[in-house]
């Protein structure tokens, strides 16, 4: 059996040698599974690279042919584009975030969507506030609330509100057509009103009072619908519904934001 001189050079070369297949060995495993890529390129070269030492000790290689062997796996393992690709790519591809791209905000299909759900809201008496921010940023007052950041669609509003399920208190807030946050409490409105109303509406005229966002409130008690905007409440039948929305929405998108 190959003993080492430790009095000559060979012991340091050997040693050296050692801790270099033992730290490539070690990177190869953690890349292997911090990028859950099981290759077998890498792993037959891993293993040929361990039995390439143990040969060395017991004096079937020389250091030569072993450093050699290593350079060759390594060089194999780094041409292998396929198998390390994402190892090669961590090291020299910048990390630069790339931008998001623009967000499709087809508001037809958004409009569309809320006049479906407050029909069905409305039919059900399913109560509900759906608060569509306009240029007043409404982030400070979610803080409270679910985020959910999921585009808007008929579906998921009914979903939501449906009593049955978590969500279905306090309000949807929407940005764009995306549904932002659900479950949302506003600070409700502190002027006295004249006729039964709830918190929904309390709450949907707070909110009203300090931003420009158009909010719809159904009652579940009788399925009424109604707006809230600029401090005021207004209610309206389903068949225009969808006329008073855009008007509204058209009015927000003019007006001068609230101080």
């Amino acid at each position: 059996m190959y003993t080492a001189d430790y009095s000559s050079w060979l012991y340091w070369v050997e040693d050296g040698l050692a801790l270099l297949v033992l730290a490539l060995v070690a990177v190869l495993v953690y890349f292997i599974a911090k990028r859950k890529v099981f290759v077998i390129p890498v792993i037959v070269n891993i293993v040929a690279i361990m039995v390439s030492y143990i040969f060395l000790g017991f004096g079937i290689l020389t250091v030569s042919l072993f450093v050699a062997l290593v350079l060759s796996a390594v060089i194999f393992m780094f041409v292998n584009i396929a198998a390390l690709r994402p190892f090669v790519n961590s090291l020299f591809v910048s990390k630069k975030p790339k931008p998001a791209a623009a967000r499709y905000f087809d508001k037809d299909q958004v409009t569309a969507s809320i006049v479906d759900a407050v029909a069905y809201l409305s039919k059900t008496k399913t109560g509900a506030i759906l608060a569509i921010e306009r240029k007043s940023n409404l982030s400070e007052f979610i803080k409270n609330g679910t985020p959910m950041n999921a585009p808007v669609s008929a579906e998921l509003l009914m979903t939501i509100f449906y009593p049955g399920t978590r969500l279905h208190d306090g309000a949807v807030v929407i940005r764009d057509n995306m549904i932002i946050a659900a479950s949302v409490y506003f600070p409700p409105t502190t002027k006295p009103l004249s006729g039964k109303y709830g918190s929904r509406h309390r709450a949907a005229l707070g909110i009203s009072e300090v931003s420009d966002a158009v909010i719809i409130i159904v009652s579940e008690e009788t399925g009424r619908i109604s707006f809230a905007y600029s401090g005021e409440l207004e209610p309206v039948f389903i068949d225009q519904f969808k006329d008073q929305f855009i008007h509204y929405m058209e009015i927000a998108t003019t007006a001068k934001e609230p101080d």
